[in-house]
């Protein structure tokens, strides 16, 4: 099976970009987490930290940020299928 780590934190310190709000970078990712993906195999790192949803790429290793915003961001209209994704990756 694969190996999906999860995590409030970013994991990464260079995932936690936010240049208007840099206070968040401070508790984003450490040395000591930086390989976690490499060195448990992971397939996917799951975070919501940031409050911003994107996906990145590092090692061959996708890294999802899924959080769905603050209250004020979310649109009911929307539905919820538009803020479900798939986390594993075809193949």
């Amino acid at each position: 099976m694969p190996l999906v780590l999860i995590n409030h934190f970013p994991l990464r310190h260079d995932l936690a970009v936010l240049p208007a709000i840099p206070r968040f970078k401070i508790w984003c990712g450490t040395t000591r987490t930086e390989d976690w993906h490499l060195r448990f195999g992971a397939r996917v790192v799951i975070s919501g930290h940031l409050h911003i949803r994107r996906s990145a790429w590092r090692d061959g290793v996708l890294f999802e940020e899924v959080s769905l915003g603050y209250p004020k961001q979310w649109r009911p209209e929307r539905g919820l299928a538009a803020y479900l994704k798939p986390i594993l990756p075809p193949g």
